[in-house]
């Protein structure tokens, strides 16, 4: 049981986070969201950097935040 992962990105270095069933929280993203291979999100094919960089810490007026 568990996440498992295909990606080679899992293992290399890089300043982000591998998005998976691991995370409890929002809190648990410590930077920018990388996917396992295969994920087939609209997310996953439009979410850059700057994105990123840009709304990962705003909330909407319900208190949701962007991660």
């Amino acid at each position: 049981m568990g996440a498992q992962y295909t990606s080679s990105v899992a293992e290399s270095a890089f300043d982000g986070t591998m998005m998976g069933e691991h995370l409890n929280t929002p809190n648990d993203i410590k930077g920018m969201p990388f996917f396992p291979t295969g994920t087939a999100s609209l997310l996953h094919k439009c979410l850059t950097p700057a994105i990123w960089n840009t709304c990962k810490d705003r909330r909407d007026k319900f208190g949701f935040t962007f991660r």
